[in-house]
């Protein structure tokens, strides 16, 4: 069970009632016709979510392994709350694909993994999200392809992330899915 925080937009983020680090933001993505969920879902999706998102962050690094499936990816995050001590912040995760052809569904599962080898991250410490899921589905009954991510922000490696940081993080992973509803809204409108 979850309760909302906030609604705006028509993107729902809410907050798991069983763990006070664990969210979920929802939206649906309308459309005339029917939208293939691994179009919206894949591992391009980080650069799309830099590409409209670089006032939150400094970079987003993306390394493909071999398999295409899965990749290491590093977000690094502008400063925010640094009137209150707070270093800039960096996830480094591992995100795997689970996007068979066959489903109607499309999947990123994404957890902390140790940071990569020659990775400068001096003087920012890291967000651990132990556990996310970005998952996307085609609805039948409200012609919409509905999109969810369930994450946790579990520590940082300090573990000094203040309980209404948590919840300034989620509202402000919000505003970076607002921004992909938005730019997906009209990329969907013009095909």
């Amino acid at each position: 069970m979850y309760s909302v925080i906030s609604s705006k937009h028509n993107v729902i983020l809410s907050r798991s009632k069983e763990s006070r680090h664990t969210y979920r933001i929802q939206f649906a993505l309308k459309s005339n016709t029917k939208l293939c969920p691994h179009e919206h879902v894949n591992l391009s999706l980080y650069d799309t979510l830099f590409q409209l998102n670089k006032d939150v962050f400094e970079r987003i690094d993306v390394v493909l392994r071999d398999d295409k499936q899965s990749a290491e990816v590093v977000m690094f995050l502008k400063q925010f709350g640094k009137e209150f001590g707070l270093k800039p912040r960096f996830i480094c995760s591992e995100a795997t694909l689970v996007n068979h052809t066959n489903n109607p569904f499309a999947c990123i599962v994404g957890r902390s993994v140790p940071i990569l080898d020659g990775l400068n991250v001096d003087g920012y410490d890291e967000i651990i999200c132990n556990d996310s899921r970005l998952f996307a589905f085609w609805d039948e009954t409200q012609s919409s392809l509905i999109v969810q991510y369930d994450f946790s922000i579990c520590q940082d490696s300090h573990d000094s992330i203040p309980e209404t940081m948590r919840d300034f993080s989620a509202l402000l992973l919000k505003k970076v899915f607002i921004r992909m509803k938005e730019y997906k809204d009209i990329e969907i409108k013009s095909n």
